[in-house]
């Protein structure tokens, strides 16, 4: 884990995000154990803009969710990639993203 903003490729805003999904345990109040809170055990969740896995690490951890990530920067898509069932490295204002979202359904 950094704090570097350098660290995380084409996101800088992403070393806020770059914890460790057990962190949301620790972290109460956060807007990120928040939405934890609101989602339902056992949902199908697609985590648009998943940035490092923070929430889906959460969601299928404590909650028994599956996730879909989708993140546009690769090098947080690999710290993801390990919480989703299914993740997509890719643009959402690409039509092609949506495209194979639904071929995911």
């Amino acid at each position: 884990m950094t704090n570097d903003p350098s660290a995380h490729g084409s996101s800088p805003a992403a070393a806020r995000y770059d914890l460790p999904p057990s962190h949301l345990e620790n972290v109460r109040g956060s807007s990120q154990a928040r939405i934890v809170s609101w989602v339902p055990p056992g949902c199908r969740v697609l985590d648009l803009g998943c940035a490092a896995g923070l929430i889906a690490g959460a969601l299928t951890r404590t909650k028994g969710c599956t996730v879909v990530g989708v993140e546009s920067s690769p090098e947080l898509a690999e710290k993801a990639r390990p919480h989703c069932r299914e993740l997509l490295v890719a643009d959402l204002e690409s039509a092609e993203t949506f495209r194979r979202l639904r071929e995911l359904h």
